[in-house]
This record gives C-alpha cells, structure tokens and sequence, in this order.
C-alpha cells in the first residue's frame, strides 16, 4: 500500500483495544454490581449505556475507515496502468 507514508488508522491497534475496553466496561456495568444491595446500580446503568454507545459509535468509525481503505486501495489498483503500481 502506498498511499501515504503514514499508516491508516484502521491498522493501528488503538481502535480495537478502545472497543474491547469498551465492551468490558459495558458488559461489568450491565452486571449491575448486584453484590452491593443496588447502592451502585444507577452507576453501573450510566456505565453500561456509556460503554456501550462508545462501542458502536468506534465500532462504526472502524467499520467506515475499513471501506474507504479498501475503496482508495481498489482506486489506486484501478488507475494504474495493467494492474502495475504506480510509478509516480
């Protein structure tokens, strides 16, 4: 891929690390603490929901950087010439 000099975001690792954090974090508050008698279920509700719509909202942001990475990919097979890269 010679697109840029830097790497696309959709291959960093930051993306899915914050997702499955994400997800844990979701999944511990949607268990609701219910050791504790329900003093900390209005938390652990706020933290299940947060969690979860920063899930998808990362989960949508990886998604939409995974398709233009393959479109600019398929663009820069298609504009050269006899399926070479590019030599410019």
């Amino acid at each position: 891929m010679s697109l840029s000099r830097h790497p696309h975001p959709v291959d960093r690792p930051v993306l899915p690390i914050l997702m499955i954090a994400f997800a844990v974090l979701a999944a511990l508050g949607a268990s609701g603490w219910n050791g504790d008698g329900g003093f900390f279920q209005p938390l652990a509700a706020v933290l299940a929901v947060v969690s979860a719509a920063s899930f998808v909202v990362l989960l949508a942001i990886y998604w939409i950087g995974w398709v233009v990475r393959g479109h600019l990919l398929w663009l820069e097979e298609r504009s050269s010439p006899g399926g070479e890269p590019p030599t410019s």
